[in-house]
């Protein structure tokens, strides 16, 4: 079955992609669409680890466990 997700407030989108940038370990994501409920899913673009956490109820942060030489894209996906 197919699912429509709005994607049309920025501020509660409950998918998305993020960048995290040469050099970096982490970037955040901000969005209300968490609960403690939350399942977080995160795809990188090429094939390394990347892990998530709810840092607070409005925060994912999305990381890794150590700096590449260039930018990873990092798609993300919140499921209550």
């Amino acid at each position: 079955k197919k699912i429509n997700i709005d994607e049309s407030d920025a501020t509660s989108r409950s998918i998305g992609n993020i960048v995290i940038k040469a050099g970096e370990t982490e970037a955040q994501v901000i969005t209300t669409a968490l609960t403690s409920k939350s399942r977080i899913f995160v795809t990188p673009n090429k094939p390394v680890a990347v892990g998530a956490k709810a840092k607070d109820p409005t925060t994912i942060i999305v990381e890794l466990k150590e700096t590449l030489s260039e930018d990873l894209e990092v798609n993300w996906w919140v499921v209550n």
